[in-house]
């Protein structure tokens, strides 16, 4: 688990290495929208949370961390451990 950053770093150096500028742009853009997509889910998951009477800064606060193990990991199953603790 210590060296997954290196591997990645060593993966997207590759890739940025051996492949034409205009296509690693194109594959920004997809970054960038799937980055907003993701904000903009955030603000109706807030929304919906702030409707049906939970405080929305506390949920966040304590699902922050499963949020971000889910996203790094990108595998939904090795994160449900973390869920249920949480």
């Amino acid at each position: 688990m210590l060296l997954t950053p290196y591997v990645v770093l060593g993966m997207i150096t590759k890739i940025v290495a051996t492949t034409d500028v205009n296509h690693i742009l194109k594959s920004g853009h997809f970054v960038i929208a799937s980055y907003v997509g993701l904000g903009m889910m955030f603000l109706v998951h807030a929304l919906l949370l702030f409707l049906s009477g939970v405080a929305p800064k506390k949920f966040f606060r304590y699902a922050l961390p499963v949020f971000i193990f889910a996203f790094t990991i990108h595998y939904s199953t090795v994160s449900i451990s973390l869920n249920i603790e949480v």
